[in-house]
């Protein structure tokens, strides 16, 4: 199964038959939405292939750089339209350990918000804590680099790797984003309630904003008010929907 999704995958990228959804993500305090989440899908032959199934794959087959370079020049072509549109969404992109460590990274996304003419505030990237500790000293320069470009940065899945508190001093990032997992019971399970709001006290003592993502309870979203969390995203807002639902999903507005 693996091979065939690897051969399909390479046919797939060649012809670009893959399609970015988005999640949006709420201001908890505001109630509103300004920046959401890209996700990448693929229906092969109509039939929904999970990203679980093929981005593992294409990690190891090499295939996340192309596959990379689509989901940014889709989503810097989407950030585009909206900024067009005085939408002004921001995107949160996420980005691969292998596509973070090209050396040519941060050229690329200098090129292409000159490009697409897109403001940086308007663009996020999300990096996991693995992706930047593999090469610390390097990952650093990265962040810095990105960072005076202007645009926003985000440790993804934040508590699920190294999550080493010194690293956090040095890494000019914007956000931190819980990890799902810890969100998943922590309306009834009183060690992920006494993680997610360590971490949430963690990020304000250090003057960052922070998301949790896959909220899809009531009771999940009353914790994590009581924690401060500035953002969610998860199942109890929306789904990730493609381009012209999420503008109507805008329009519709947001009611708790």
């Amino acid at each position: 199964q693996q091979l065939h999704i690897a051969r399909r995958l390479d046919t797939a990228i060649e012809k670009q038959q893959f399609e970015l959804y988005f999640q949006p993500k709420m201001h908890l305090k505001s109630q509103t939405i300004n920046s959401c989440e890209c996700l990448i899908r693929w229906f092969d032959d109509g039939k929904f292939v999970s990203p679980a199934q093929f981005i593992p794959i294409a990690e190891h087959s090499g295939f996340i750089l192309p596959l990379g370079e689509w989901i940014l020049d889709s989503a810097f072509a989407q950030a585009k339209k909206w900024h067009q549109q005085n939408l002004n969404i921001r995107l949160a992109i996420n980005i691969s350990a292998r596509q973070f460590t090209q050396q040519d990274f941060v050229q690329s996304i200098k090129q292409r918000l000159a490009h697409f003419n897109v403001p940086a505030h308007l663009i996020e990237l999300e990096i996991t804590e693995t992706a930047i500790m593999d090469d610390e000293e390097f990952g650093i320069s990265v962040l810095q680099a990105l960072s005076a470009l202007g645009i926003s940065l985000s440790i993804d899945d934040f508590g699920t790797g190294y999550s080493s508190l010194g690293y956090l001093q040095r890494f000019p990032v914007n956000k931190l984003k819980i990890d799902q997992s810890f969100v998943r019971n922590m309306a009834t399970d009183t060690r992920d309630q006494a993680l997610v709001l360590s971490i949430c006290q963690l990020a304000k003592n250090l003057g960052l904003d922070i998301i949790a993502e896959g909220v899809e309870e009531h009771a999940q979203l009353e914790k994590l008010k009581e924690y401060n969390c500035d953002l969610i995203q998860g199942y109890l807002l929306s789904r990730p929907i493609p381009a012209n639902e999420f503008e109507a999903f805008l329009a519709k507005g947001v009611s708790f």
